[in-house]
């Protein structure tokens, strides 16, 4: 009979060699990574976008467990990544500034949320749009 010590040691070796060999060889997902698959998914350069942002967003992820799921979608080409609803996520937090923590939503960012730049009239809630009255001219087009 295989004592105690020779059964945990098989049952370790089992559990190793059930993960998937390209999860064990992938380096971490990175906030720069992460920066680069956002730029991927919104359209916008990664330089455009806040790192800021950025940081608060990638710890929500990582505070789920999602960073996997984030390198597997970031390892995808062509429009694979966007139509999932992970993709949908990152370009939802990156648009409204918002993302979901393990204890509820954070803002990541407002006044920099992509959702401003989405038209020409928007702007955030206490941000001056323009000088006094601007609202009531008319449009310039």
């Amino acid at each position: 009979m295989p004592d105690r010590r020779t059964v945990l040691l098989a049952g370790l070796a089992a559990a190793s060699a059930s993960l998937p060999l390209g999860l064990l060889a992938q380096p971490g997902f990175t906030l720069d990574a992460f920066i680069e698959l956002s730029a991927r998914l919104t359209g916008v350069p990664a330089a455009g976008l806040d790192r800021g942002a950025a940081r608060v967003m990638y710890e929500a992820f990582d505070g789920r467990g999602l960073l996997p799921d984030l390198a597997s979608l970031a390892s995808r080409t062509g429009s694979g990544a966007a139509s999932t609803r992970l993709g949908d996520e990152v370009v939802a937090a990156w648009y409204s500034g918002i993302c979901e923590t393990a204890n509820g939503p954070v803002v990541a960012t407002y006044t920099g949320a992509l959702l401003w730049g989405s038209a020409s009239f928007l702007h955030p809630s206490g941000v001056c749009g323009g000088v006094t009255g601007y609202w009531g001219d008319p449009p310039a087009t």
